[in-house]
């Protein structure tokens, strides 16, 4: 009697980490194509900064160091030189339909999904 339920338990149990596997591997699928999603747009980024230095250097004469003390200078907007572009209030807006605040990188609000103005050619959706 207490091997059937013990059996019982352990086929419950069985199946239980049976539906998690499962599940997890769901997950696991989805997030693979974001994240190829995300690598497709970073290497654009990538190619279009790549481009746009290209012409301010060749066109314009900016050097690589004056690059290098432009992108410090951007970095320490939030107080570290740590290589990360801080969103903060001087970089937020309000959004124009909803009121709150979002960031100027993006080009539609987050919360209620309005067009932003402005046009940013680095804004994402």
């Amino acid at each position: 009697m207490l091997e059937t339920i013990w059996e019982i338990f352990q086929t419950g149990q069985l199946m239980e980490a049976k539906q998690k596997a499962i599940a997890a591997d769901g997950l696991s699928k989805a997030n693979a194509v974001s994240t190829g999603a995300t690598l497709t747009q970073v290497e654009t980024l990538v190619l279009a900064n790549q481009a746009m230095w290209e012409l301010l250097s060749e066109k314009c004469g900016v050097t690589d160091n004056d690059l290098i003390k432009k992108m410090n200078e951007i970095d320490l907007r939030d107080g570290k030189l740590d290589g990360k572009l801080e969103v903060t209030r001087a970089t937020a807006t309000d959004c124009h339909d909803c009121g709150k605040k979002i960031s100027k990188r993006r080009s539609t609000c987050y919360w209620c999904g309005a067009r932003l103005e402005g046009g940013n050619p680095f804004a994402t959706t």
